[in-house]
């Protein structure tokens, strides 16, 4: 091994609303799954129960991005980062 994880760093035009994201004003948010302005990177979240954890992350500001599958639910921060709701098997 060559080394570890240290820190994920998501750029954000205010990161204390998202909890101590890397700052970046001009920062122009990805619309996936818009060509234009696509993904730039996502997280997926492994969950016991991803029909549970949705309402969660939702009431925490993430808005539902138009994917999904029985094993996966696909949402975006509140800036726009997509992120994954993974079923833990």
């Amino acid at each position: 091994m060559i080394g570890q994880l240290h820190s994920v760093v998501i750029d954000a035009p205010d990161p204390h609303a998202l909890a101590g994201c890397q700052g970046a004003p001009d920062l122009q948010p990805p619309d996936w799954p818009d060509p234009d302005r696509p993904q730039q990177s996502h997280l997926d979240l492994r969950v016991t129960d991803v029909d549970g954890a949705e309402p969660k992350v939702l009431t925490l500001g993430a808005r539902r991005l138009p994917a999904e599958g029985g094993d996966f639910h696909v949402q975006a921060d509140p800036v726009g980062h997509g992120l994954c709701l993974v079923w833990d098997v």
